[in-house]
């Protein structure tokens, strides 16, 4: 039987939007995305992973997200400057960031002013539609701020799903890092903003990644992490499908993926963009 993994990559409330107008165009385009057995999230992606793989339909996803635009409940972000510049100098992406760097990052973000742990968490507490982990496979990334260690949470870890979800998207030197076990968790992509490799063994893979388009330094790392990764399963037997921010997403997107005021529009880009790509998306999935 063939098997298919779903990686959804990060790139904060923006993203989340974009990868909800892909899904929800993909779905209408008779793809459904949301059936892949695995379905590995990193920061933004655990969002979009998690509900899809509750089964939040991909409709229900994408007006759930217009909807938080509208909402004065929205998410706020209170980055701390002084630390985001640091943090930016030694994080570029992903690439060649080694677990001793992602621990230098990691100790800046545990010093950085940001906001409230528990109230970040709180966040998630109430979208979820569901407190527990769901039945289909489902990873979600994160990184030991002290230990630069890579971590991997699915149903089997013991892991609150709110925390793991929290803790993957706790941008570092944005957003606070969450407490898990003793231990503090920031976002998973630190160590890789798509974390593809994940999908190795699997069949068919589609990466939906945020990251990766922009004309950046960032985003060009972030790009050639993720061609190694894609590479990686592509050798091991995969087929592999990557879908970018196309120009117009891009333009929508806006110049910070944090900000909310950008969700719409990159959600509405997604949708479009969502048509123009089904064909090459139908023959990775569906063969």
């Amino acid at each position: 039987m063939t098997s298919h993994a779903l990686v959804l990559g990060g790139g904060g409330p923006v993203g989340i939007g974009w990868e909800a107008g892909i899904i929800k165009g993909l779905d209408d385009q008779g793809i459904h995305l949301a059936d892949a057995d695995l379905i590995v999230g990193t920061s933004a992606g655990s969002a979009v992973g998690t509900q899809i793989a509750s089964g939040v339909t991909p409709a229900v996803l994408f007006e759930e997200q217009l909807a938080q635009v509208e909402s004065e409940t929205k998410m706020e972000f209170t980055p701390d400057l002084p630390a985001l510049v640091a943090i930016g100098e030694l994080w570029v992406g992903g690439l060649h960031v080694s677990q001793d760097v992602r621990a230098e990052i990691g100790a800046l973000a545990i010093n950085a002013k940001t906001g409230e742990e528990q109230a970040w968490i709180a966040t998630f507490r109430t979208s979820l539609p569901s407190p527990d982990w769901p039945d289909r496979r489902l990873l979600i990334t994160g990184v030991d701020v002290s230990t630069g260690e890579f971590m991997v949470w699915d149903r089997t870890s013991g892991v609150k799903l709110e925390l793991a979800i929290a803790a993957s998207c706790s941008v570092p030197g944005i957003l606070p890092p969450v407490t898990i076990d003793g231990h503090r968790f920031m976002d998973g992509g630190v160590r890789s903003v798509s974390n593809a490799d994940l999908a190795k063994g699997y069949d068919r893979v589609v990466v939906i990644a945020p990251s990766g388009s922009a004309d950046n330094p960032f985003d060009r790392n972030t790009l050639l992490q993720l061609e190694e990764e894609t590479q990686t399963l592509r050798d091991g037997g995969s087929t592999v499908e990557v879908v970018l921010p196309d120009a117009e997403a891009l333009a929508a997107s806006g110049p910070n993926r944090m900000d909310m005021a950008f969700l719409r529009p990159a959600a509405e880009a997604g949708l479009r963009q969502a048509t123009a790509i089904a064909g090459q998306i139908r023959a990775a999935w569906q063969g």
